[in-house]
């Protein structure tokens, strides 16, 4: 045997033994961590929405495809050449849907008969941005004399919402920092600094005013109306105690 090799295996287990003991945690660094306190606070700003959007089409059935076709497209031509008269302009119409689909029979006395195709239907949907709010019981009325003879919703929203945003913002921080004083003062505490801030944003859904209509159900007469429209700020700040 090596007479050498117990040297070595000495020297070996020094290293390992220093590896090891460089690797361990310092129980030191582990008293050094600190308690935080985590707040959410929340900012609200209400406001009057300044815009209408309108989803509003054409459904046109008959015998053949191309009749169908036809019919529709002479209405939502008509419709959309009104809107621009009436000073939409062309970025505030969108087409939003477009289907061809056959009209069915079925033989309700001998259901073994296989449905028969009886006609075609044709439906084009339209999403318009009314800007001039005041205008949207006229832009209505527009739309059905034209020819639009379903209108599948109506909702307001604020158009520019960043400077109320940013409001709503300064809000939360300011509930945030309500809340942790609180805290602290009731705990004997003392805040420290700042570790992180995070943001979420709580918009409720646009507000809707119809769900679907008929088009002979509304008139350029009835009254709408957009109320309020809450934007929500949600901001996370988590500090150190001291």
């Amino acid at each position: 045997m090596n007479r050498h090799l117990p040297c070595l295996w000495r020297t070996g287990a020094l290293a390992l033994s220093i590896f090891l003991v460089a690797s361990l945690p310092s129980r030191a660094e582990g008293n050094n961590s600190k308690a935080v306190i985590s707040i959410t606070g929340l900012g609200e700003i209400s406001a009057s929405p300044d815009i209408a959007r309108i989803t509003s089409g054409v459904v046109s059935q008959a015998k053949t495809a191309a009749k169908s076709l036809q019919s529709n497209s002479a209405a939502m031509t008509r419709i959309i050449a009104g809107l621009k008269v009436a000073g939409i302009g062309a970025k505030d119409i969108r087409t939003s849907g477009f289907s061809v689909n056959p009209t069915y029979f079925y033989d309700q006395k001998n259901r073994r008969n296989p449905p028969k195709i009886i006609g075609y239907e044709v439906r084009n949907q339209v999403h318009i941005t009314v800007r001039q709010r005041d205008e949207l019981g006229s832009i209505l009325d527009k739309m059905i004399t034209l020819g639009a003879n379903q209108i599948n919703g109506i909702s307001f929203a604020i158009d520019k919402p960043q400077k109320l945003l940013d409001e709503a913002r300064k809000r939360a921080v300011e509930d945030a920092l309500r809340k942790v004083e609180i805290y602290v003062a009731a705990t004997n505490s003392k805040l420290g600094r700042i570790i992180s801030i995070s943001e979420g944003q709580a918009r409720p859904p646009v507000r809707q005013f119809v769900q679907r209509l008929e088009a002979r159900s509304v008139r350029a007469d009835v009254p709408i109306e957009a109320g309020q429209q809450a934007l929500r700020i949600q901001v996370n700040i988590t500090w150190e105690l001291e």
